[in-house]
């Protein structure tokens, strides 16, 4: 369902490796937005465009309208979906996206509906104008396989996780069995893919790792420079050097 940009691979391998390995959402979350627009196929670009957000549900959108909810979570590696949007939905509730999403309205109504009941919501919906865009969630991860001699990642795995991809209207109609079964106001954490979106499916994607020479280097780098603190640039310099002297 998802393709890279074959062109960009190596660049792709490098960023993984160097930003993305054992990095949390807090961490890197814009960063993999930003990762989607310019390593996939598809035409994938922010949904805020010129200061006015098109879904404060949604991260990016692409050339088939459909717009995207875009997570790094950990969970992604051994977790089904709902687990991952467990952790990363917790203040999502059927108001908002209703709002945000089956309307486009960038959460105008999100506090009017909240005190809506099942009933108020099918009246005041009558004279709105559902969206013909659809909706997703994509999340991912990176990590290494298991480790070879001398302690080398044998590759690296970008995985992904995906939900089914609805409609404004097919959203609407998952929504509204949510509203009746447990209010407009839930939070909706795991259910928002168990009850809403369900889960699509997973992608990996492989990577040779760099090479053992270089791999031992970067170690090297990052224990003996990157990691410490050096109270002048003489000191930071002569680590620097020592390193310079055992590879000539």
């Amino acid at each position: 369902m998802f393709k890279l940009k074959q062109h960009k691979i190596k660049e792709l391998s490098s960023l993984l490796q160097n930003k993305f390995i054992d990095k949390n959402s807090t961490v890197v979350g814009r960063d993999f937005e930003d990762l989607v627009i310019e390593y996939f196929e598809g035409g994938y670009r922010q949904t805020n465009i010129e200061g006015k957000v098109q879904s404060a549900f949604s991260d990016v959108t692409d050339d088939d309208d459909t717009y995207f909810s875009v997570k790094w979570s950990e969970a992604v590696w051994d977790s089904p979906l709902s687990k991952v949007c467990g952790d990363n939905f917790r203040y999502t509730t059927p108001a908002k996206l209703i709002s945000q999403c089956v309307l486009m309205s960038e959460g105008k109504y999100t506090n009017e509906l909240k005190h809506m009941s099942y009933e108020d919501l099918i009246k005041f919906m009558q004279d709105k104008e559902i969206t013909n865009n659809k909706f997703g969630i994509l999340t991912g991860y990176a990590s290494f396989t298991e480790q070879g001699p001398n302690e080398i990642p044998k590759e690296l795995v970008f995985k992904i996780k995906y939900s089914n991809i609805l409609t404004g209207l097919e959203l609407y109609s998952k929504l509204l069995d949510v509203v009746r079964d447990y209010g407009i106001d839930k939070e909706l954490r795991s259910h928002t893919i168990t009850k809403v979106f369900g889960e699509q499916g997973n992608q990996e994607f492989f990577f040779k790792t760099e090479s053992p020479e270089i791999y031992k280097l970067r170690k090297v780098l990052k224990d003996t420079i990157m990691d410490n603190t050096f109270n002048t640039e003489k000191d930071m310099l002569q680590a620097l050097q020592s390193i310079v002297g055992g590879y000539e």
